[in-house]
């Protein structure tokens, strides 16, 4: 399948810059860095974020001690290791992790592992129907960037979307990376309960500003609980479809049973701990 280029993420290396000055002969080297293209384009961030407006983000390529920070048993352990490498590479030191939009640090996190580790991505995928493992070899420059559909946008660059359910419209703010590691903690937290009855109501709870003009959480958290199954279902589609993001589909077909589908690649370890 053709790809337009323009879509690839990738932007060029940023020009050579000027050496910082070092007691240290050997460190009168130019750092190098490289621009990443936001899928959000900035343009869901407050006015005054540093990446509102912003369509790239500079990141420093990685080093050996970022690769220290990746294989940190204490920050694995601890759930943080990818937002402590994140935090590490983005030059803007003004630019708080918590911030970032999720997509956005997608698109970092796969311009740094193919300018680290390379291109070439072998993981496994589970088929649907059969549930055999099958081994998938992925160009990660095959990944294109998802902008997002056109849609509403209010002055905080927040959706309006109502429900067809109920007709309520909804104010809803993309997840950040706060929310993602807000979320992978109440997961976690399930499984030790061996519970994940509130996964849905969780997200749900985490991207809805206000309801009718409604901003009062306990009231929003209260109506989410008990929103319709339809309405439910049509919010799911509408933010998979508003929200910019990685896209890294691909068909799929299983040797085993030979089902066809198309799927997302998993980010599994292998990611950016590749088998060397």
């Amino acid at each position: 399948m053709s790809r337009n280029n323009s879509d690839r993420t990738g932007p060029p290396i940023k020009p050579a810059q000027q050496p910082v000055q070092n007691s240290n002969p050997l460190l009168n080297f130019v750092k190098p860095t490289n621009f990443v293209t936001l899928p959000s384009k900035g343009k869901h961030y407050a006015d005054n974020h540093p990446l509102k407006d912003q369509e790239v983000i500079e990141v420093y390529q990685m080093t050996a001690k970022d690769e220290d920070i990746l294989t940190s048993e204490s920050l694995i352990k601890n759930g943080i290791v990818i937002d402590r490498f994140v935090e590490n590479i983005i030059v803007n030191k003004s630019i708080s992790i918590d911030s970032l939009l999720i997509g956005d640090k997608n698109a970092i996190l796969l311009e740094s592992r193919k300018l680290g580790y390379g291109a070439e991505y072998d993981t496994e995928v589970m088929c649907p129907s059969c549930f055999e493992t099958n081994t998938l070899n992925y160009d990660l420059n095959e990944a294109n960037i998802n902008f997002g559909s056109e849609a509403e946008i209010n002055e905080n660059g927040n959706f309006i979307f109502e429900l067809p359910e109920t007709k309520i419209k909804l104010e809803l703010k993309l997840l950040t990376s706060k929310d993602e590691s807000l979320i992978f903690k109440r997961m976690t937290d399930s499984k030790k309960n061996k519970s994940n009855e509130s996964a849905v109501t969780d997200q749900y709870k985490l991207m809805v500003v206000s309801a009718n003009g409604v901003t009062d959480r306990g009231q929003l958290n209260e109506f989410i609980e008990v929103l319709p199954l339809k309405d439910s279902i049509s919010l799911k589609k509408y933010y998979k479809k508003v929200t910019p993001n990685i896209d890294m589909k691909f068909d799929f077909t299983c040797k085993s049973c030979g089902y066809e589908q198309e799927l997302e690649v998993p980010l599994g370890a292998e990611f950016f701990w590749p088998k060397r």
